[in-house]
């Protein structure tokens, strides 16, 4: 089958030799996989004509994709999946935002928007790096299989922060080949790189001392005032009068410490320090902590299975809190979009899971905040106490929003993704200030409850957020 648009907006399909031209009701632009849903249930060409005369409503089908938010690391964040038998192809979306499936949808049948990156692989292809997001930048990553016919569904893959392979294919690259002129061409070579012959092996340019620089570009400057030599080439009057005033800095700067110390010498002549004869205290020294070790650095020496409990998580973050065990020397905390099977564990506790995190906390700390599950998406939780000597073994928790918890204040579970929580809570400080100022400039109470119930919100979001707390004490 192929397809083609016309000049007035209709599309045109052909298939087994015969030819349809129909209204679309979303234009020339809809897609054509859906066309192919239907003629290819239908015996005979003929019949396809006739249907195609016909209007045909809702022919384009949302793209139900997960996007999996990642943050971009310096040397690209890779997905990766495993090989799925039949697959023609894969699709890699890359957006700005979270977009919906009907938007989705839409960046696949252009090729790509301003919000969303759409790169074409072939089947061979089992890994993608994104080189083209900026570093530290947050995206949101989705990969779609096409089958032989036309029928897109969504993969399973994993995203890995700097973990390209030599398998690996950029995204630039990707985008390159398939789309042409559309793509994001690269920057020109630098001139070393088209010279003839070998390049030479670049030299370590030392740097200046930035106090030798402001004093040769003070040089340069007093003799292009003078005319006295061109910049670059002093003459050596210029150059003895610099070093004239360069050795009285100098010797300023000696008298000036030696003015500084004279009250202190004064000092020690007139009281002379008097030996300590006090037994001196013996100073503690300070006990050797070994730094706290993922669950990854200790490996699964015995089958375990895990209780994972669902939740739903909560617009100021879910709370996952647990009793103190005193034999405890870690307690881990795994957080999945799953209920783990007992073959899984081993590969979540190694880091190796899909859409799964684990993360281990010190024996002193009793709650955390789940800020790797999306708002309004339901996890499943686990909560495993670690000994001294690595064995594991589970432990019971509960999970809450901050008032049924009662725990107002706790760290991240992941510390290094806390971006997104941070913008949300930035947001409502700025709500509450706009609220404060209304309060201020028209003494309007409900302004002034407004201001004070945001700032609160705002600190169970991002617990200790400095605008949050600078704001909430000057309400007082």
């Amino acid at each position: 089958m192929v397809g083609s648009s016309t000049r007035d907006g209709k599309r045109r399909v052909s298939t087994n030799g015969v030819s349809a031209v129909f209204d679309s009701p979303h234009g020339a632009s809809a897609p054509l996989t859906s066309c192919w849903s239907i003629l290819r249930k239908l015996p005979g060409a003929q019949d396809a004509v006739l249907i195609y005369s016909l209007p045909v409503a809702g022919d384009v089908m949302a793209l139900n994709l997960v996007l999996v938010p990642q943050r971009q690391t310096a040397r690209g964040m890779a997905l990766a999946w495993g090989e799925m038998e039949g697959v023609q192809g894969y699709e890699v979306f890359v957006a700005t935002k979270r977009l919906s499936p009907e938007e989705l949808e839409a960046a696949k049948a252009r090729g790509g928007t301003e919000d969303c990156l759409v790169a074409r692989v072939g089947p061979e292809v089992k890994s993608v790096v994104d080189d083209v997001s900026p570093v530290g930048q947050p995206r949101f990553y989705a990969v779609a299989m096409v089958f032989a016919d036309g029928v897109v569904k969504p993969a399973r893959f994993r995203a890995l922060p700097d973990g390209a392979t030599g398998q690996s294919v950029t995204l630039s690259a990707a985008k390159g080949a398939k789309t042409g002129k559309s793509a994001q061409t690269p920057a020109p070579p630098a001139p070393a790189a088209v010279a003839r012959g070998p390049a030479p092996a670049p030299r370590s340019v030392p740097q200046e001392d930035p106090l030798e620089a402001r004093k040769r570009a003070q040089r340069e400057a007093r003799a292009r005032a003078t005319g006295e030599a061109p910049a670059g080439t002093p003459s050596s009057a210029v150059v003895e009068r610099a070093q004239q005033v360069e050795r009285a800095q100098q010797v300023e700067r000696a008298q000036q410490v030696e003015r500084a110390q004279q009250p202190e010498r004064a000092q020690q002549v007139e009281r002379p320090q008097q030996p300590d004869r006090s037994p001196r205290p013996e100073r503690p020294q300070p006990a050797a902590t070994a730094p706290l070790q993922q669950p990854a650095a200790i490996p699964l020496a015995e089958d375990l299975e895990l209780r994972m409990t669902g939740a739903d998580q909560t617009w100021d973050g879910l709370r996952i809190y647990w009793e103190r065990d005193p034999r405890a020397a870690a307690y881990e905390i795994v957080v999945s979009d799953h209920p783990i099977a007992a073959d899984e564990v081993r590969d979540v506790l190694a880091g190796r899971g899909d859409f799964t995190y684990a993360a281990a906390v010190a024996p002193s700390v009793t709650a955390v905040i789940d800020n790797v599950t999306a708002r309004e998406a339901r996890g499943w939780y686990a909560v495993l106490a670690r000994s001294a000597d690595g064995k594991r073994k589970p432990h019971p928790f509960q999970a809450g929003d901050a008032a049924a918890s009662g725990k107002t204040s706790a760290p991240f579970l992941n510390p290094n993704r806390t971006g997104e929580v941070r913008a949300e809570a930035e947001g409502m400080v700025e709500e509450a200030r706009a609220q404060w100022a209304r309060w201020k400039a028209e003494q309007d109470g409900g302004a002034r409850r407004e201001a004070k119930r945001m700032v609160q919100d705002a600190l169970l979001v991002f617990p200790g957020l400095p605008s949050a707390t600078a704001l909430a004490g000057e309400m007082g």
